[in-house]
């Protein structure tokens, strides 16, 4: 493991105690620092993006800031073009449509979440996502 790499799980590492205590804020402050300094140029190709965007887009949505969370959402479907995409960027998006009320656009990311991971990107997560593109695609 690269000294960087150890830096950046580091972080996360300490962003996810901070979140437990203090909440998303705190942790979200670390997680941008990490992005700003540790991730390397071109960032969505660096190999620890995905990982750190992740959380900061969850952290994002979990603080009902839906554009924030879906510009991070975007940037991590471009990290995941580098490495194996199981469709979580998508299904990160599709998710932050749906709390928008945008369904259309949630129905889209589903979609396309539900295609690269052969629907197994469902399991494990809140199950009106599920049913909403279940219903969406019989209309």
């Amino acid at each position: 493991m690269e000294d960087n790499e150890k830096q950046i799980l580091d972080v996360i590492k300490e962003s996810n105690e901070i979140y437990r205590v203090k909440g998303s804020q705190s942790a979200l402050d670390k997680l941008l620092y990490a992005w700003e300094e540790l991730i390397t140029e071109p960032k969505t190709k660096n190999k620890m993006a995905t990982v750190l965007v992740s959380f900061i887009a969850k952290y994002y949505f979990d603080m009902n800031l839906f554009d924030k969370a879906l510009y991070w959402g975007e940037i991590l479907k471009e990290s995941q073009k580098y490495k194996i995409d199981s469709g979580e960027g998508y299904f990160l998006c599709g998710k932050i449509y749906f709390e928008m009320g945008q369904k259309s656009n949630a129905f889209e990311e589903f979609k396309i979440a539900w295609e690269k991971s052969d629907g197994r990107i469902f399991k494990d997560k809140p199950k009106i996502y599920l049913d909403f593109y279940r219903n969406s695609k019989k209309v």
